[in-house]
């Protein structure tokens, strides 16, 4: 819960500063501005990005094998993200269900970022949270 709170509350923060830091989307003011965009603005626009290929890759699936393609990744996505989450829960911990998931997780965050900061939602102090999301690495698999 922490985690989450805390990936939410960054994400509001960089919207509040974003205009704030105009001089760093601007090629020709700011030597590192591509990984600005590729880093910080890019990533708020992933998840839109997302939904609208999962709303839009069925209608177009007689289109072309780049639009199957991407509803078949779209759906092993998300079918791993269950499973990583279910494992989750009874303790296991496979790499590639996992990171399924928090990527699915992490850009959930991003749209509830984005849904308390158009409600006004704004954090003004910082309050530390523990990271209680372990490595990928470390895995445990119980017997069957």
């Amino acid at each position: 819960r922490q985690e989450w709170e805390r990936k939410i509350r960054s994400h509001v923060a960089f919207l509040c500063d974003i205009t704030n830091l105009k001089k760093g989307l601007v090629p020709w003011r700011s030597t590192i501005w591509w990984q600005f965009w590729s880093h910080h603005v890019f990533r708020v626009f992933v998840p839109f990005a997302m939904l609208v290929t999962l709303a839009v890759s069925p209608w177009l699936w007689k289109a072309g094998m780049v639009y199957r393609l991407a509803l078949y990744g779209q759906v092993l996505l998300y079918s791993l993200a269950v499973a990583g989450f279910l494992f989750l829960r009874h303790g296991i911990r496979l790499k590639f269900p996992y990171i399924c998931l928090y990527f699915v997780f992490a850009n959930l965050a991003v749209v509830l970022a984005w849904a308390r900061w158009l409600r006004g939602g704004r954090y003004h102090t910082w309050r530390r949270t523990e990271r209680i999301l372990p490595a990928v690495g470390s895995q445990r698999r119980e017997s069957s």
